[in-house]
């Protein structure tokens, strides 16, 4: 029994929560099955819920970039741009197999597709695809984290457990 009084349960309304993010408003939650909803954090109240905003979605991560919320969808392998407001895809772009972990360094929206061992850079304005990073055979890439200079990148199933480290700023 947890006697904890600090902890709060909210029911989101779908099993296998997978990621969660705040965008300075809303909290969102990813589910790896298919949807995603959104919580006000003052009232602790489901404002939107949705399976279907992007068809039938596996989604595994979520990423903000200060005006977009982006989902990786790993079953589609797709990258969905979502504005907040209004709960709409304003873009899909074509990823890689197994859309996966998502992160933002400022400029870019980074995105790991576990199944094909790359890792993309993306252009948040254009939705280019400005880079596409091979990780070695073998690999797995699954999260990342941003630390100011380089994105660091979680490889699942490397044998022995690693991250991979990539130059973002400066030589």
């Amino acid at each position: 029994m947890n006697t904890n009084t600090r902890l709060q349960s909210i029911p989101i309304g779908f099993d296998g929560a997978a990621a969660v993010l705040f965008d300075g408003k809303y909290l969102w939650v990813a589910n790896n099955g298919n949807g995603i909803c959104k919580i006000d954090p003052s009232t602790d109240s489901i404002v939107f819920s949705s399976t279907s905003i992007m068809g039938a979605p596996s989604v595994n991560g979520i990423g903000f970039d200060g005006t977009h919320i982006w989902l990786p969808d790993f079953n589609n392998n797709v990258l969905n741009k979502i504005d907040p407001e209004t709960n709409t895809v304003v873009a899909t772009i074509p990823a890689g197999n197994g859309a996966r972990g998502i992160a933002f360094d400022g400029t870019y929206i980074w995105l790991a597709n576990s199944y094909d061992a790359t890792i993309m850079r993306i252009d948040i304005t254009t939705n280019a695809i400005v880079e596409t990073i091979q990780l070695p055979a073998g690999t797995r890439p699954y999260n990342f984290v941003f630390d100011g200079t380089h994105m660091w990148v979680a490889d699942q199933i490397s044998g022995g457990g690693r991250v991979f480290k990539i130059l973002v700023r400066g030589n």
